[in-house]
């Protein structure tokens, strides 16, 4: 029993290492790219045509997902 628990212990602790400066900069440039088009999106919707049942938490949602999914492409 002892010796599961010391193994555990040692899998737990060396498993989670620091993130590598290849991996903090790749982090940061998806964050900037998924910033730069939801920005975008929120530029191009305060131009369209207001309607009367537009939610603004749609409007939100919608460039959340499309900055998502069109930065997974990058």
């Amino acid at each position: 029993m002892k010796i599961i628990l010391i193994v555990l212990a040692v899998l737990l602790t060396t498993g989670c290492g620091t993130p590598s400066a290849e991996e903090k900069a790749r982090t940061k440039a998806y964050a900037e790219i998924r910033h730069g088009l939801f920005v975008e999106c929120m530029k191009l919707a305060a131009k369209m045509e207001r309607q009367s049942d537009d939610d603004v938490h749609k409007i939100i949602s919608k460039c959340s997902s499309v900055a998502y999914y069109m930065a997974e492409m990058y």
